[in-house]
């Protein structure tokens, strides 16, 4: 019954049925793969009260892994719960350190107005992944929030002109125009 979740179950009702049969012995019967892969269906489906619980049974079996930590994140994020989300992001980045935790953490305090400690995690993670894209494109969002406006544009025409066939540059530039209404300007660069 289990392993045709994906096929049979073709509505948020019929979901929701099924996740409520899986008490925690059903729960702690079904292999470990098919768990992992129930988990994010319900958070999928919307069953997030389900979803939870499924974490906890997870977590009282296996303990605390990043994993879980990533799957309740989602269920914070669906349910609009920001303080939640930080707390969440916090958590995993100090207890399961790696780059892309941090950039992910502190790209969540750059978009929440935190720009002092998302510039510290940047100088962190920048020492140890400097070369790694996403440390990079962290460093660009930075830069571009302590930049006045007019200074980017000179600067991302510069990069642009240096270098017009770069992906990079014309990528960063196309954003920019179209953060700053400038769609009409931003389409020959696409």
């Amino acid at each position: 019954m289990f392993a045709n979740v994906r096929t049979k179950v073709r509505g948020v009702t019929e979901a929701t049925e099924l996740l409520q049969r899986i008490d925690d012995r059903t729960w702690r019967g079904l292999p470990l793969e098919l768990r992992w892969k129930i988990i994010p269906w319900a958070i999928d489906s919307g069953d997030l009260d389900h979803a939870g619980h499924l974490i906890d049974a997870m977590e009282r079996e296996r303990g605390e892994s990043a994993k879980l930590i990533e799957f309740r994140l989602r269920i914070a994020a669906a349910q609009n719960d920001v303080a939640e989300q930080r707390r969440l992001l916090e958590l995993r980045t100090e207890r399961y350190p790696s780059t892309t935790s941090t950039v992910q953490f502190a790209r969540f305090l750059l978009d929440q107005g935190d720009l002092e400690r998302a510039t510290e995690l940047y100088e962190t993670v920048r020492q140890v992944s400097g070369e790694q894209q996403q440390v990079k494109h962290l460093g660009v969002a930075i830069d571009r929030a302590l930049t006045p406006p007019s200074e980017i544009r000179v600067r991302l025409q510069r990069d642009l002109t240096a270098d017009p066939n770069g992906f990079w540059p014309n990528v960063f530039m196309a954003n920019w125009l179209l953060d700053n209404d400038r769609a009409d300007a931003a389409r020959p660069l696409s």
